[in-house]
């Protein structure tokens, strides 16, 4: 028999939801990104709604020059559908991009799969599992910002 979320359970994940748009990044982010908007177009594609993306943005001091999310995709990652969506947009094709990615279940699969290079930040958190692979793995932005520079 399935059991309804007491209303205890169900205030924490209201809690904890409305808490991750106060979430600070990492404290590398926000100057990396300022200096790789000036020689890259900035898209993150995120398993979030658009709200929560563009307060997420403004946190790292608004770098994107596009914002696509699960909510305007009409699905979540590992699905295709949001790499394909922000290809469509963007009007690149898929060699043409690198998809940074810290979480790799539900990045590195699908953006490979379409042909989008990918570069794994790996924060030290947990190694890259068998059956994942990554183009380049970085353990900080400013390595990417360093990929970007040697990249021009």
């Amino acid at each position: 028999a399935s059991r309804s979320p007491s209303l205890a359970a169900r205030a924490d994940a209201a809690s904890f939801a409305s808490a991750m748009g106060t979430w600070k990044p990492f404290p590398d982010v926000p100057a990396a990104m300022a200096r790789l908007k000036n020689l890259y177009v900035l898209a993150p594609i995120s398993n979030t709604d658009d709200e929560f993306l563009r307060a997420s943005a403004a946190l790292m001091g608004d770098p994107f020059h596009h914002l696509f999310t699960a909510q305007q995709a009409r699905a979540y990652k590992p699905s295709t559908r949001p790499f394909e969506m922000a290809i469509e947009k963007l009007r690149l094709e898929p060699s043409e991009i690198v998809h940074v990615a810290f979480g790799f279940r539900y990045d590195l699969g699908p953006a490979k799969k379409l042909g989008i290079r990918t570069a794994w930040l790996n924060r030290g958190i947990e190694s890259l599992p068998d059956g994942f692979s990554a183009d380049f793995e970085l353990t900080g932005m400013d390595q990417l910002v360093m990929l970007g520079t040697k990249a021009c």
